[in-house]
């Protein structure tokens, strides 16, 4: 687990328009360089944003990222597909955890998740997180901080 930097750009490029993820995601368009660069350079300056790479030496297989708004930190997070399905969602949430709630102790974190998206349910679930509201659209979950 690593800090995200300006040389994941290209790779975080490629998993924000990875067609097979898409429908996991509530804005569905491709997103251009120009845009992907200008906010994740954004993303890079922004102490209210934490983005950690996943993977061994040179394979990166997945990222977690904390925003901090109203109090609380949104996580998200992304595997790349040939590492789906082998409980690395749980390894890299964990982690993150772990570490996000030794730096900010006492701070909820929430995630919203695409209705039908159940394989990050089930991760966020394993991790200690409940559900805490649903709609048509997406379901929102929280963790507790003690």
């Amino acid at each position: 687990m690593r800090y995200a930097k300006l040389g994941d750009l290209e790779t975080l490029f490629c998993w924000a328009n990875e067609q097979t993820a898409k429908w996991a995601y509530f804005d569905r368009k491709n997103i251009s360089f120009q845009e992907h660069s200008k906010w994740f350079k954004s993303v890079l300056s922004d102490k209210k944003v934490i983005v950690w790479i996943f993977g061994q030496i040179d394979i990166d297989v997945g990222v977690v990222r904390y925003n901090r708004t109203n109090g609380n930190f949104r996580i998200s997070f992304y595997i790349d597909k040939p590492y789906r399905r082998l409980g690395l969602a749980t390894l890299m949430l964990n982690k993150s955890l772990d570490k996000i709630t030794k730096k900010f102790p006492g701070i909820p974190i929430t995630a919203e998740v695409r209705e039908g998206n159940a394989a990050s349910v089930q991760a966020l679930l394993k991790v200690g997180f409940e559900v805490s509201m649903k709609n048509s659209k997406t379901i929102y979950l929280i963790r507790d901080i003690h």
